[in-house]
């Protein structure tokens, strides 16, 4: 992702807000510090990746933290144990930090020693920092087996030293899914059905997209979950993951913007969501099945999805110039 250049201080707005809890200490409750990803993400051997340059990345998984410095030609083992990760970030060459069950680590030297910090009392699902010090981090909420994402009643957490003390973003809409940050200032979130963005540091959030309205026929089942990711340094993209299921099809829905004052569709599941949201008229997506994605810049994302009964992502498209192009299917292979 793309982070900012700004100041590693303190972020303005949050040096009030109560601290949830510090390294060392907890002001969890007995028995409230328990991950509910556990369940989420079971035993998964590989599940994040990042990298930071075409040669240096990192990949975290089942009780293992890998890195390479040569594209992914060599893999060396920076962690082996106990730790269930699930998330990975990385701003820059030396700082990053990985996520795993009732586990919060961090790294200042690349990955060549990791150290614990003290998960708050909502346990982080997926964090996202704009520098070696200020990060957010997605915690709580009822989570979808295999996934980071909370269905509802997730909650947006700020640092301002690193990962050391989290605090409540008082000010954020409810039920956080998703959150992408250009900068220290300007960055995004998804909640269920909708997409918000701030320019001032989270001091305000306003609202930028709304999924479109469904047909009068389809049974209101509540508003879709939203995956957002930054798309350049005032782009997006969201991804909007309907429920249910029929004929080996799930409904999904992709938009995109370049300045977030206007979206766009990009892609759909068409079999489904030609019923559920008739005025969107977008390409078919890759599968029958939504798979995840991945936003490069302003212009182009990677699309992934498959079609049962294969159990995994089986093609991709890439859709380019802001969504308004795709490329034909292609094969995962």
């Amino acid at each position: 992702h793309l982070f900012g250049s700004g100041p590693h201080a303190a972020v303005g707005p949050y040096s009030s807000l109560p601290v949830i809890a510090t390294s060392g200490t907890s002001a969890c409750r007995s028995g409230s510090a328990t991950s509910t990803a556990t369940a989420a993400n079971g035993d998964l051997p590989l599940a994040a990746v990042q990298f930071v340059s075409s040669e240096k990345g990192w990949v975290v998984g089942a009780g293992r933290i890998l890195a390479t410095d040569d594209g992914g030609k060599n893999w060396r083992v920076q962690y082996q144990g106990p730790a269930q990760f699930f998330d990975v970030d990385f701003v820059d060459a030396d700082h990053g930090f990985a996520v795993g069950t009732n586990h919060l680590m961090a790294t200042d030297d690349g990955g060549r020693q990791w150290s614990e910090l003290k998960e708050p009392c909502l346990a982080i699902n997926s964090v996202y920092f704009t520098s070696p010090n200020v990060g957010y981090a997605m915690a709580g909420g009822a989570l979808q087996y295999g996934e980071t994402t909370p269905l509802q009643g997730g909650k947006l957490l700020v640092t301002s030293d690193a990962g050391h003390h989290w605090r409540l973003d008082t000010k954020a809409p409810p039920s956080v899914q998703s959150a992408c940050f250009t900068s220290q200032d300007d960055g995004w979130i998804g909640t269920p059905g909708k997409v918000w963005r701030t320019t001032d540091d989270g001091l305000h959030w306003s609202l930028s997209f709304a999924e479109p309205p469904r047909s009068g026929s389809t049974p209101q089942q509540g508003d879709d979950p939203a995956a957002v990711q930054c798309g350049g340094a005032q782009g997006a993209w969201v991804l909007f993951l309907g429920s249910g299921a029929a004929m080996s099809h799930s409904p999904y829905v992709a938009f995109a913007t370049r300045t977030g004052h206007l979206w766009h569709p990009v892609l759909e599941e068409r079999f489904t969501e030609s019923g559920i949201m008739p005025e969107v008229h977008a390409p078919e997506g890759p599968g029958s099945y939504p798979g995840p994605f991945s936003a490069v810049n302003a212009d182009t994302a990677i699309f992934v999805g498959f079609s049962p009964p294969a159990p995994v992502p089986t093609s991709f498209e890439i859709a380019t110039h802001n969504g308004t192009e795709l490329s034909s299917d292609r094969a995962v292979t």
